[in-house]
């Protein structure tokens, strides 16, 4: 939300709910569409220099299944399909079909994470 308003990454972003003292930020979405820390990493590296960044891993054909077999009412509308549909940087609409094509985009997303995180030392 604050990056939709032109602010700093995480600037206040529970003011609705009065929760101002907030150290750590995780589950960053709303859906794949909405993957914050996806979307927008190179803003929050920037707008957050002196951020710990946590990359999780996980076994890819074990979280592919695990996206397919994810859905809210119907069983062909799953979350794989929602990452499908996305349109996520590195994972154009209509590519994530396979383990394959969403371990490369997984794949990609590390290196990029990894070099933007690399151009602030220290962390």
């Amino acid at each position: 939300e604050a990056i939709k308003a032109g602010l700093p990454p995480f600037s206040n972003p529970f003011s609705r709910c009065n929760m101002t003292n907030v150290e750590a930020y995780s589950q960053m979405d709303n859906g794949p569409q909405n993957l914050v820390q996806v979307n927008n990493l190179n803003e929050i590296v920037r707008g957050v220099p002196n951020a710990t960044f946590i990359l999780t891993f996980r076994n890819m054909t074990k979280w592919y299944m695990s996206l397919t077999n994810w859905y809210r009412h119907n069983p062909e509308d799953n979350m794989r399909k929602d990452f499908e549909r996305a349109n996520l940087p590195g994972l154009p609409r209509g590519v994530g079909r396979s383990v394959s094509e969403f371990s490369s985009f997984y794949c990609e997303h590390v290196k990029r994470v990894r070099e933007e995180v690399a151009k602030y030392p220290g962390r």
